[in-house]
């Protein structure tokens, strides 16, 4: 009896370590996307393909500037290091896990929109 639960055991180790952990999803597949606005690690993204505009929200500033189609990037450490300023476009994907980093920033805020998003920048 002491064989056969030992053998379970190493059965049943054996093939849990044989699996891979799964990747984080992606919530979306990969759009096209402009920074509407930015600051330091404050970064506004507009969503410019049709087909993804239930991503964003159309959102107006506190000094009556109005966005459509916009959300917050979250992981704003690794969007920095892609080096995008306002007006430039890219194509990314909203995911469920990205890399938050550590970086320095400055202590300049700008409003934002309340929807927020991890994204991935592909180009």
């Amino acid at each position: 009896m002491r064989k056969s639960v030992l053998f379970a055991v190493v059965i049943l180790f054996t093939f849990l370590s044989a699996c891979e952990r799964e990747k984080p999803a992606d919530l979306t597949g990969v759009f096209k996307a402009r920074v509407a606005d930015a600051l330091c690690a404050n970064v506004i993204v507009e969503i410019q393909d049709s087909s993804y505009y239930q991503y964003g929200m159309d959102w107006t500033n506190n000094t009556g500037k109005s966005y459509q189609h916009v959300f917050t990037v979250i992981n704003n450490c690794e969007f920095a290091g892609k080096d995008l300023r306002p007006g430039e476009s890219f194509l990314c994907k909203i995911v469920t896990s990205a890399d938050q980093g550590n970086c320095y920033t400055c202590l300049a805020v700008m409003q934002t929109p309340p929807l927020a998003h991890l994204i991935k920048v592909v180009q």
